[in-house]
């Protein structure tokens, strides 16, 4: 009986045990499926053994590393907390990076258009190409929004780094915050390679306001090569930069249609940006500045544009910058010196872009060929769409001769309020000075440096001023 007894109670516990393993199973099924319904990617996350395993989209805690395509538009929901107290709720999409998060928020006008920010995860700064979930942040968890501004200035130009020298910086930098200011003008940067260091410049470097780049053109202090920095490179990797108002480009070998593309594409990367500078690259041409036009928003913010050196040649290079200044209405100050080709028909054919922007104070054509009455016709034709300004430098337009400041300064609306003005090597005679200087009645500085001056055409001119 006892021998009975303990066979069914040793029955009895396997078949207890088999019960309990089945409930075990159903029960962790049950919750791996309630976890796949809130976080669809729960399977794969944590163990490298499960990552071939079928993934769906995120709305909880993360994704693989290696994400489906279908998972990209899954949402999950994150606390935006700010400095004053602030909270706003945010859902955010599975591939949404750091930056791409930044800018929905300056969108929305959470936060200043022209600020620079950063978000704060469990006291970790987040690189702005860095995807939110690759950071561990998961579905209700909180980021903190700070506004930063970076102090220190850097100058590493003329050093040979090459783009392996500028990768090997990004990636030693320590803290990228810190720096303002990268001036990179003339470090051999070229090709692919050249823009993709410059991108990781920029994304380690969520502070940078000034980034000088001139000089890159495949004939720099690094290497001597057939093409200079690959821009559309440049423009396809780097993250959006809020933070970056001032940006050379200048002598970069960019031309034609692809060099106005990539510039455009950089341009729409840097909302914030005020000053641009694209001289030098002389292949561009009007083609490819009407690339550049087309390519921009319908409002840049835009304050002061270097267009010097282009390749800009008669009406329809003065076209080309006609479409760009069309596009930038708050322009102050515009370059176009050293294009020898835009003559007086490129400077007439100017104004037609002029009518949405009547902020321009500073102008400067030196060595542009104008010539004669013709020169002057065009500068006073332009000038009538330039109630603002303020200085006026045409130096070195070797044939403008007394006429042409004569007939510029003729018109009866010639830019009433100009103060300084820039005739020196036009080939103006000093007794021609005094008469063209009646119409300029705000005129405080006069330049006429290498215009031939003799100390009794000094002389003769002193006693004509007058400085009622």
């Amino acid at each position: 009986r006892h021998s009975a007894l303990l066979a069914w109670s040793q029955l009895l516990c396997q078949m207890l045990e088999k019960a309990l393993g089945r409930l075990e199973k159903e029960f962790n099924e049950q919750q791996g499926r309630n976890a796949a319904a809130a976080f669809p990617s729960f399977s794969d996350y944590g163990s490298e053994s499960s990552q071939g395993e079928e993934q769906g989209g995120v709305s909880g805690p993360a994704c693989a590393e290696e994400e489906q395509p279908d998972q990209d538009h899954r949402l999950m929901e994150v606390t935006i907390l700010k400095l004053d107290g602030a909270t706003l709720n945010l859902q955010v999409q599975c591939s949404e990076t750091a930056g791409e998060v930044i800018a929905r928020l300056r969108a929305a006008g959470a936060l200043p258009a022209d600020s620079c920010a950063q978000l704060v995860f469990r006291q970790q700064v987040l690189r702005s190409a860095e995807r939110l979930l690759q950071s561990g942040v998961r579905d209700g968890e909180s980021l903190h929004l700070v506004l930063v501004r970076a102090r220190l200035h850097l100058n590493l130009s003329e050093n040979s780094l090459g783009p392996s020298g500028l990768s090997a910086f990004v990636q030693d930098l320590a803290d990228g915050s810190c720096l303002r200011s990268v001036a990179l003008s003339n470090c051999g940067l070229h090709g692919a390679s050249g823009g993709q260091a410059v991108a990781r410049l920029i994304d380690a470097t969520p502070g940078l306001e000034v980034l000088d780049l001139s000089g890159n053109n495949g004939f720099g202090a690094a290497t001597l090569c057939a093409w200079g920095i690959d821009l559309a490179t440049l423009a396809v990797d780097m993250p959006v930069c809020a933070s970056l108002r001032t940006l050379s480009l200048g002598d970069c070998g960019a031309a034609g249609v692809v060099g106005g593309r990539a510039f455009a594409a950089v341009v729409n990367k840097s909302p914030s940006l005020e000053s641009l500078d694209i001289s030098g690259n002389s292949n561009l041409g009007s083609t490819g500045l009407q690339v550049f036009a087309r390519g921009l928003p319908e409002h840049v913010a835009l304050l002061c544009l270097d267009l010097g050196d282009c390749g800009l040649e008669g009406a329809e290079g003065g076209h080309a910058v006609s479409a760009v200044v069309a596009r930038t209405p708050q322009l102050e100050q515009l370059k176009l010196a050293s294009n020898t080709g835009l003559t007086s028909a490129g400077v007439e054919a100017i104004r037609s872009g002029l009518q949405g922007t009547r902020s321009i104070r500073y102008l400067s054509l030196r060595n542009c060929g104008l010539e004669g009455e013709h020169g002057g016709d065009g500068l006073a034709f332009l000038a009538l769409n330039m109630p603002e300004l303020e200085s006026l430098d045409v130096y070195g337009n070797l044939n403008l001769s007394a006429k042409g400041l004569a007939s510029l300064s003729s018109s009866q609306t010639f830019c009433p309020k100009v103060t300084s003005l820039n005739v020196g090597a036009c080939g103006v005679a000093c007794e021609a000075v005094p008469a063209a200087m009646q119409g300029m009645s705000m005129l405080r500085h006069l330049d006429l440096d290498h215009s031939g001056l003799t100390a009794d055409d000094l002389f003769g001119f002193a006693g004509t001023l007058s400085f009622a």
